[in-house]
């Protein structure tokens, strides 16, 4: 009869400790987010730098392009929409910030729009294949078959092309 006690109260306790850590801890996120993040001091919706809940909603409804817009015209050129996302509504603002951030850190604007062979894709981008190991120009890491596939993709893109579908397209679009 006390071992059967013992063991409820130890589950109870259990219970009552993860249940308290997990709130404790989904707490002290918000509060990070609000208060410590790197863009705490970007301006946006309470509920949107807290946690990316508010964000997913609006796109699973439909909406997420209007509330961005309407967050642009209530905040700024420059709206934080997600705990680690920023909307920019302009180049120039996206220009602005980068560069404020570059003379943080010393570096020039060429450190920060350099491409070349040191330059990788995140591995981040690999679990986005629609079929198991068929890339895409988005999706592709290794930097041998992005380069075969842009340019094959280029092709549809180069200022002749353009010039020739352009009739088609005008046709579709009346």
């Amino acid at each position: 009869m006390l071992a059967a006690k013992f063991s409820v109260l130890w589950f109870l306790w259990l219970f009552a400790g993860i249940t308290l850590g997990s709130v404790g801890y989904v707490v002290y996120i918000i509060f990070y987010n609000i208060k410590f993040h790197p863009f705490a001091r970007t301006p946006g919706p309470f509920w949107v730098c807290a946690s990316p809940l508010y964000a997913l909603l609006h796109a699973y409804r439909g909406g997420l392009h209007l509330d961005v817009s309407r967050c642009h015209e209530k905040y700024g050129l420059v709206v934080r929409y997600s705990p680690n996302r920023l909307v920019f509504n302009s180049a120039e603002a996206l220009r602005d910030r980068l560069l404020k951030t570059a003379a943080k850190k010393n570096l020039t604007t060429a450190d920060i729009y350099r491409q070349g062979k040191n330059t990788q894709k995140s591995p981040c981008y690999a679990p986005y294949p629609y079929f198991p190991a068929v890339f895409n120009t988005h999706n592709c890491i290794d930097k041998e078959m992005h380069r075969r596939k842009r340019r094959i993709v280029s092709q549809g893109f180069s200022p002749a092309a353009m010039n020739a579908s352009e009739p088609m397209i005008l046709n579709h679009a009346k």
